[in-house]
C-alpha cells in the first residue's frame, strides 16, 4: 500500500486541503508517519509548504517527526524559497549541519536559490565551500545554480570560475553565465561565450542571443558581427520576419556589412572569392562548374534549395 501511494503522489503537484489532511491522517493511522524514510511524508510536507502555501503548518508537521529524513528537510527549505523570509532556508541548512543530518546536492541547490532571492553572497560562498568539500561540484544542476547565484549577486569572476571548473555542462549552464555577462555590462564576453557555446555543439538559444545583442546595441555598438549573431540564430529557427527586422535595424544604424568570402586552393595558389565575385579571370568557368554541381545535387534528390545562402543571410564578418 505504501509503495503504491508513494508512486501515485509522486505524480501529483497539488491536492486540496481536505485531501491533504486525509493523507496526513492516513500516515498517522498506518504508522508511516514515523518511518525513517517516507516519500509520502516528504510529499505531504511539500503539499503544505508549496501547493497550499501553509509553510507554518508544514513546519509544525515537520516538528512531529522523530527522525526527519533529508527529503523532509528539503521540503521545508523549498518552502522558504518562495516565502517572505527566504533567508530562513540558510538557517535550516545550518541546523541540518549542526545536527549531523545528511545534506545532499538538492539541499544545497534549494538553499542557493533562496540566497539568490536576497542576493546573499556571503552565505553562497559558505555553501560553495560545503559543495566542494562534499564533492557535489560534479553535479551539473548544482553547478549551474551556484554560478547563477554568483552572477546575480554581481560576482561574475566567481561565476566564471565555477563554469570553468564544471565537469559537466548543459544548456542551462551556458545560458546562466551568458546572461550574467550580459546583465553585468560585459556584452563582449557574453557574445564570445555564446559563440563558444555554438562551437561546443550546444543548441542555439534565441532568448540569450537577443539579450546579448540588445546589450551590445544599447552600448552603442555598430559592429556587423553583433547584428549577424542574432540574424543567424533567427535564420536557424526560420524566423524570417525577425531576420528582416534585424536587417532593417542594420540599415537604419548604417551598419556596414563586410561581404562574405571563401577561399580555395588550386595548384598551390590560394584564391579568395567574395559573394557573386567576378574579379577572377576564370570566373565564367567557375560559375559553370558550380551550376553543374548544383544540377547533379538536384539530380540525386538532395534539396539544395534549403541551403539558399541569400535566404538565411549568412553575413560572415
Amino acid at each position: 500500500m505504501a509503495s503504491s501511494l508513494d508512486s501515485l503522489l509522486s505524480k501529483c503537484t497539488t491536492l486540496s486541503l481536505p485531501h491533504t489532511k486525509q493523507l496526513h491522517a492516513h500516515l498517522f493511522t498506518t504508522g508511516q508517519f514515523q518511518l525513517p524514510v517516507s516519500p509520502t511524508r516528504s510529499k505531504l510536507l511539500e503539499l503544505y509548504a508549496l501547493s497550499l502555501g501553509n509553510l507554518s503548518f508544514a513546519i509544525l508537521t515537520f516538528s512531529q517527526i522523530r527522525t526527519p529524513s533529508t527529503n523532509d528537510w528539503n521540503a521545508i527549505i523549498r518552502g522558504f524559497i518562495q516565502s517572505p523570509n527566504p533567508t530562513n532556508a540558510f538557517a535550516w541548512y545550518k541546523s541540518m549541519i549542526s545536527k549531523s543530518r545528511k545534506v545532499d546536492a538538492l539541499t544545497c541547490s534549494f538553499v542557493l536559490k533562496a540566497c539568490a532571492r536576497v542576493l546573499a553572497r556571503l552565505e553562497s560562498i559558505q555553501i560553495h565551500t560545503h559543495i566542494v568539500r562534499k564533492g557535489f561540484i560534479a553535479d551539473a544542476l548544482l553547478g549551474t545554480t551556484l554560478l547563477d547565484v554568483y552572477a546575480k549577486v554581481g560576482d561574475i569572476d566567481s561565476a566564471e570560475k565555477v563554469f570553468d571548473e564544471m565537469v559537466m555542462r548543459d544548456i542551462a549552464s551556458w545560458n546562466a553565465l551568458i546572461s550574467g555577462f550580459a546583465q553585468g555590462s560585459k556584452p563582449t564576453e557574453a557574445l564570445s561565450l555564446f559563440r563558444g557555446m555554438e562551437i561546443d555543439g550546444t543548441h542555439r538559444n534565441v532568448e540569450i542571443a537577443e539579450t546579448v545583442s540588445r546589450k551590445l546595441v544599447e552600448m552603442g555598438s555598430n559592429h556587423c558581427g553583433d547584428f549577424v549573431l542574432l540574424s543567424n540564430v533567427y535564420a536557424a529557427r526560420e524566423r524570417w520576419a525577425d531576420v528582416g527586422r534585424v536587417r532593417e535595424a542594420m540599415k537604419n544604424r548604417d551598419v556596414k556589412k563586410v561581404p562574405g568570402l571563401s577561399y580555395i586552393e588550386g595548384n598551390g595558389v590560394i584564391h579568395k572569392f567574395y559573394n557573386a565575385d567576378k574579379s577572377h579571370e576564370s570566373w565564367r568557368e567557375i560559375y559553370a562548374k558550380l551550376d553543374e554541381i548544383r544540377f547533379r545535387v538536384k539530380e540525386y534528390g538532395t534539396p539544395s534549395d534549403h541551403y539558399d545562402a541569400a535566404r538565411i543571410m549568412k553575413l560572415n564578418c
